[in-house]
């Protein structure tokens, strides 16, 4: 018998409560993921969902034989969130794996039983996730990405590498960033004596036009903070920036990679393992509630090549301490 999705949602609360011997049950344990990219290959190319597996492969599960994985992608959609999260609590997985901190806190309000292994989330203990990073102490572990220190880093790699930087934007979706990274990114615009300035863009159709209106400024500079919503929309931030040759730092290597001018990012493909063996440890037995929450290690990467077109000269100090280029 079939079961269309609005049967399947209207199961989700029941399922939430059925005891963990129905899972038990099954010949192979079910891995229910959900993702905030679009479905692979995304518009960077990268198939996350095989991140996973390689995480799983690594403790001895290989999809399709051992173990069943069963992926949801929410595209940054919020949407989206609700949905999946209602679906995949209702698939009564072993292990639910979840990226980006929104599709984390959908899963987490509606079950506090079924492991959860969060990847790319910001400020898991605001967001209730955990109660510690060295001890979580409830069905929930992962890696974190985001430190809010880095609105402040973000700020000062623009300056170093625009110093006649007069105005500088803080541009971002309010509904998919954390606003934590602000007070630092602002503190830090004050030590340089600038002005900094929170704008903020709800649609991709207002991305372009906020850009060209920051081009018209004295001295302007543009710091993206990380979220979902952004990277997915790397191609459009990218060009539109570019073509008004303003100076930016963004948030990821995808987006250097993507002609951005330089940022400060994470290997995502590594925290996406990283998560994938955190459920292949717990399928082992381990408890969530003892794994640790894993701090995600920052980069900072330069696209030489965008440097070159905007007439930018990359001091020493940053081509040093960067460990990765696009020549």
């Amino acid at each position: 018998m079939s079961v269309d999705r609005r049967q399947m949602l209207g199961l989700a609360a029941a399922a939430a409560l059925m005891p963990r011997s129905a899972a038990a049950q099954r010949s192979v344990p079910l891995v229910a993921a959900m993702i905030g990219a679009r479905p692979p290959p995304d518009a960077s190319g990268v198939d996350w969902s095989e991140a996973v597996r390689v995480g799983l492969a690594g403790q001895g599960f290989v999809d399709g034989s051992n173990v069943r994985c069963e992926f949801r992608f929410t595209a940054g959609e919020p949407s989206l969130t609700a949905l999946y999260a209602e679906e995949v609590v209702a698939l009564r997985p072993d292990v639910i794996l979840t990226g980006t901190t929104e599709n984390a806190v959908a899963v987490h309000r509606l079950t506090r039983t079924i492991p959860l292994v969060f990847v790319a989330v910001a400020l898991p203990i605001e967001a209730g996730l955990v109660a510690g990073y060295a001890r979580p102490g409830g069905n929930a572990t992962g890696v974190s990405h985001l430190e809010p220190s880095v609105g402040g880093k973000l700020v000062e790699l623009l300056m170093e590498v625009a110093p006649r930087t007069r105005n500088i934007v803080y541009l971002t979706n309010p509904d998919t960033a954390p606003a934590e990274m602000l007070a630092p990114a602002t503190a830090a615009a004050q030590s340089y004596s600038v002005t900094i300035t929170a704008i903020d863009v709800r649609s991709i159709e207002a991305v372009a036009p906020a850009i060209a209106e920051i081009a018209s400024w004295e001295g302007p500079g543009i710091v993206l903070p990380g979220n979902n919503w952004v990277h997915n929309n790397a191609a459009l931030f990218v060009a539109a920036i570019n073509a008004h040759r303003i100076p930016a730092v963004y948030p990821s290597h995808r987006m250097v990679e993507a002609g951005g001018l330089l940022g400060i990012g994470v290997e995502i493909e590594e925290m996406f393992r990283i998560g994938g063996d955190y459920v292949g440890r717990i399928l082992e037995g381990a408890d969530p509630a003892i794994i640790p929450v894993r701090a995600a290690p920052f980069s900072t990467m330069v696209n030489l090549r965008t440097a070159e077109q905007l007439g930018i000269n990359v001091p020493l100090t940053v081509i040093v301490s960067a460990s990765r280029f696009v020549e």
